[in-house]
């Protein structure tokens, strides 16, 4: 992680592009959901290696944002009783 640090302080390009996800954060944060996004980030930070995403796993999650800008979802309770998208 310290690398990627000095890689952004390095490159003003992607500073810029830090500043500007660290405002969306802030924005999430202090919404009506941050409690619970804090959560999710507290338990990904948890566990962050030095182990990458695989190009299928990026795929998934990929399509996964996909699925979510076209409104597919499913509710816990379809969850629970077994319906999978």
């Amino acid at each position: 992680m310290e690398q990627a640090q000095e890689e952004i302080q390095d490159n003003p390009q992607e500073a810029s592009a830090l500043e500007d996800l660290l405002a969306k954060v802030k924005t999430v944060a202090q919404s009506r959901h941050g409690e619970l996004f804090a959560r999710i980030v507290d338990e990904f930070y948890e566990q962050v290696t030095e182990e990458y995403f695989s190009p299928e796993d990026l795929a998934q999650i990929e399509e996964g944002f996909a699925q979510i800008k076209r409104g597919e979802y499913v509710t816990l309770e379809e969850y629970l009783s077994g319906k999978r998208p």
